[in-house]
């Protein structure tokens, strides 16, 4: 079932890696030509600000999956408290499917349809991946 999940996790990188990129592109008036823009240091705009902002909350769902993993099969239990990091994990998944279901529910109501089912599918793969960690906190 692992290899289940890294499939369906790559393909979610994929999508989020090339979105980010196309959305990262503009036509110029200099024959058609698109330049990429993914090497600038600061934002020109509140889009561009916004969007740097909510990669993070992107990234973090695919590649917390791979380092839990690595960190559950490459560590000695004894080097680190299993509990305590899949807590926190837990709480960084929280805490990205409750902005990425925010802001795909804003995209969808504003038309950006693209961009609000990215959203609203990675806040839901946030969900089912961190839904097996809950018995990891105690309240």
């Amino acid at each position: 079932m692992t290899g289940f999940y890294t499939i369906i996790l790559a393909f979610v990188i994929i999508v989020v890696a090339r979105e980010f990129v196309r959305t990262r592109m503009s036509g110029s008036g200099d024959g058609g030509m698109r330049h990429p823009l993914m090497f600038q240091v600061v934002p020109k705009n509140r889009q561009e600000w916004l969007r740097s902002l909510f990669f993070p909350f992107q990234a973090y769902v695919p590649v917390a999956y791979f380092v839990e993993r690595y960190f559950v099969t490459r560590w000695p239990p004894h080097s680190y408290d299993p509990g305590e990091f899949r807590a926190s994990l837990f709480l960084g998944y929280g805490l990205c499917v409750v902005v990425l279901l925010g802001t795909g529910i804003s995209q969808l109501t504003k038309g950006q349809i693209r961009k609000g089912f990215i959203n609203l599918g990675l806040a839901v793969l946030g969900a089912w991946l961190g839904y097996p960690m809950r018995h990891t906190i105690w309240l």
